[in-house]
């Protein structure tokens, strides 16, 4: 049986002028994958093509959303920010700045 939530990764950004090596859970891989096919998904779309229950895709977004690694135009990303805040119709892409 494959433990995701204990389970990581390591992923090599090419989308900033700085490289990051992001060691991240195996779903927040799975999400972040996606934006190797296209730079803009629904998030709809991301679970669709994911299959990850969308309790836990709203606390993989809101966490990406969070560090700002994924940005939505839809959402205020502020203190009072929370994964109930992410609708299924809402388009996230990948930032195109990243700063750690």
């Amino acid at each position: 049986m494959w433990l995701y939530q204990h389970s990581k990764g390591e992923l090599h950004t090419s989308f900033t002028k700085k490289k990051y090596i992001l060691q991240v859970p195996t779903y927040q891989m799975n999400v972040l994958l996606l934006f190797n096919k296209q730079t803009n998904w629904i998030v709809e779309k991301i679970q669709d093509e994911t299959q990850i229950q969308i309790e836990i895709l709203l606390q993989i977004l809101y966490s990406l959303l969070k560090i700002k690694l994924l940005i939505c135009d839809e959402i205020n990303v502020n203190e009072d920010f929370n994964e109930n805040d992410i609708q299924l119709n809402y388009h996230i892409k990948l930032a195109d700045q990243f700063n750690l």
